[in-house]
C-alpha cells in the first residue's frame, strides 16, 4: 500500500476530519509540511476537509522569503486561502529563540483560526519527531504523561491540533516528495548543533541505532504502550483526585485529611493529575521531582510554609489548608495608612466590610449580620485608629490577667499567615489596643447597660 492510501485509510479509521470541516495547515516549506499539503489535497472527495495554508516567516535564513512567496503560490494555483506572518528580527529574543518562535507560530494560528472559523490545526509532525521527542523526554526527566510523546490529536486553546503524520517516517516522506515532483526547501539550521532537537537528530540517535536498528520503533511502541496503560488507569485515579482535590479556575485546594488516606502511589498520581489540568493548557512542562517536592510537603507536619513550582504557581499550606494558584492571585487586603474613626460614621476595610463608633443611645438600626462592642464612655480616649498589628503590639484580653502579644493571640486562634497580615485592630489615643477586630476583646470591653450612654463599636458585612 503506498503512502497515499495508507493516508486516506488513516484518516478514515481516526476519524480527524469530515468533508465539511474547516482545517488550517500549517506549512513551513519542508518536505515534511509539502507532503501533508500534497496528501490533503489528493484526498477522495467523501475525506477531504475544507482547508487552507499557514506561513510563518521567522526571518531566521536567507531564504525565508523564497520559501514564503513559493508556498503562496502553491495556494494559489490550489485556488484555497494563504494567511501569512513575518516575525521581524528586531523582535528576536537575545536567548531562547527556538521556545519564542514556537510561540509566536501557534499565537498566529490560533489568530487566524478564530477569524476564520477554522477548528482543526494540521501540522506536519512525523515518526521521526515523535522518537526524538521521546528521547528528549526521558533524558530530561519529564513526567510519566509526558513520556507519551506527540499526540495524535490534543486540543489547542478552544481548537484542535492533528498531526496525521505521526505514523510515517521521514524517509517515507522523502520518497513521496520523490516520486511526486514536490518542491521542499530544507532548512540549513536542521544541521546546527546549536539547536538541542538537531544534536538528538543527528548525534545521539544514530549512536543508539547502531546499537539497535529498530530503536525508533522501539521507542514509539513504548509510547503507544504507556498510553494504553494511561488510558485504563485514569478513570482510578481521576476517582481518587475528587476526593482530594476541589478545583476554581487556575487553582486547586488540597484536602489533607483524604490525600494521606491514598498509598504513597496514588498520591504521586493525583499530585500528577493535579498537575496535568493547571498546566494543560500552557507550553510549561513539570518534572518528577515537583511531585516529590509536594508529596513531602503536604505530609510535613509543619504548620504553615510556601513552595515554588514551575510558571509562577505557589504552593501556600496554612495549617490544614493546602492551596496551589497563580503566584498573582495572593492578595493580601490592607489599609494604604491608618484610619480615624469618628463618632457616628463608618469607616470601610479593606475587605469590604464596615466599622462605626457610636453612641449607644444612637445605635443605626440592624438586622443581620454585624458583631458589637461596648465601652466605657470614661475608659478610652478619642480618637480612635484603625490600623494593621505592628511588632511588638500586646492587648490586654478580657477575662485574663496582664497582656499578650497580638502575634500570639493570632498564633493560637490558627490564623493563617496571609490572614494576619490582613488583621485589624482599634486602638485609642493613649495607644491601648481596645478591639482585634474579629478575634479578641480587650479587657476594656464591657457589657451593654440599659438606660445608661456607651461608645459601642459595630462592625458590620
Amino acid at each position: 500500500m503506498n503512502l497515499t492510501d495508507k493516508f486516506s485509510k488513516l484518516v478514515r479509521e481516526c476519524h480527524y476530519w469530515t468533508s465539511e470541516d474547516k482545517v488550517l495547515i500549517a506549512v513551513s516549506g519542508g518536505v515534511d509540511s509539502m507532503v501533508l499539503l500534497h496528501l490533503v489535497t489528493h484526498l477522495p472527495n467523501d475525506i477531504r476537509p475544507r482547508f487552507s495554508v499557514a506561513y510563518v516567516d521567522h526571518q531566521l535564513r536567507n531564504t525565508s522569503i523564497i520559501e514564503r512567496h513559493a508556498v503562496n503560490k502553491i495556494a494559489e494555483n490550489l485556488g484555497i486561502p494563504f494567511y501569512s506572518y513575518i516575525w521581524e528580527k528586531e523582535t528576536h529574543p537575545q536567548s531562547g529563540t527556538e521556545k519564542a518562535a514556537r510561540e509566536i507560530r501557534y499565537h498566529f494560528f490560533h489568530k487566524v483560526m478564530v477569524e476564520q472559523n477554522i477548528t482543526k490545526l494540521l501540522t506536519g509532525h512525523h515518526k521521526n519527531d515523535q522518537v526524538e521527542t521521546i528521547l528528549m523526554r526521558i533524558v530530561r526527566g519529564s513526567a510519566i504523561n509526558q513520556l507519551v510523546g506527540i499526540h495524535k490529536k490534543r486540543l489547542f486553546k478552544d481548537k484542535e491540533i492533528i498531526r496525521p503524520l505521526l505514523r510515517f517516517t521521514k524517509s517515507e516522506l522523502y520518497t513521496y516528495a520523490k516520486a511526486y515532483e514536490l518542491d521542499f526547501y530544507e532548512d540549513e539550521s536542521n544541521t546546527s548543533f546549536q539547536y538541542t532537537r538537531n544534536r538528538y537528530r543527528n548525534r545521539i540517535l544514530p549512536l543508539l541505532k547502531k546499537e539497535n536498528k529498530e530503536v525508533e520503533d522501539h521507542l514509539t511502541n513504548f509510547a503507544d504502550d504507556l498510553q494504553d496503560l494511561l488510558t485504563i488507569a485514569s478513570p482510578i485515579i481521576e476517582k481518587q483526585a475528587v476526593d482530594c482535590l476541589t478545583f476554581q479556575e487556575d487553582k486547586v485546594e488540597i484536602s489533607k485529611q483524604h490525600f494521606i488516606k491514598q498509598s504513597d502511589s496514588m498520591q504521586r498520581l493525583v499530585l500528577k493529575y493535579m498537575l496535568d489540568r493547571l498546566y494543560e493548557k500552557t507550553p510549561l512542562q513539570y518534572k518528577r521531582v515537583h511531585l516529590e517536592i509536594l508529596q513531602e510537603w503536604i505530609s510535613s507536619d509543619t504548620a504553615n510554609s510556601k513552595i515554588e513550582l514551575p510558571g509562577d504557581y505557589v504552593g501556600i499550606k496554612e495549617y490544614t489548608k493546602f492551596l496551589i494558584c497563580k503566584q498573582n492571585n495572593i492578595k493580601i487586603n490592607r489599609l494604604s495608612e491608618p484610619l480615624q474613626l469618628e463618632i457616628g460614621k463608618w469607616a470601610v476595610l479593606p475587605d469590604g466590610k464596615k466599622i462605626g463608633l457610636f453612641y449607644s443611645n444612637e445605635m443605626p438600626d440592624l438586622k443581620i449580620n454585624f458583631v458589637t462592642l461596648f465601652l466605657g464612655l470614661d475608659s478610652i480616649t478619642l480618637p480612635l485608629t484603625i490600623r494593621h498589628r505592628a511588632d511588638g503590639d500586646r492587648m490586654e484580653i478580657k477575662g485574663i490577667n496582664g497582656t499578650k502579644k497580638i502575634q500570639r493571640i493570632m498564633i493560637d486562634q490558627k490564623l493563617p499567615p496571609s490572614k494576619r497580615e490582613e488583621a485589624i485592630l482599634i486602638e485609642d489615643a493613649r495607644k491601648q489596643i481596645i478591639w482585634l477586630v474579629g478575634l479578641k476583646e480587650s479587657a476594656l470591653s464591657t457589657k451593654p447597660i440599659p438606660d445608661k450612654i456607651q461608645y459601642v463599636l459595630i462592625l458590620k458585612e
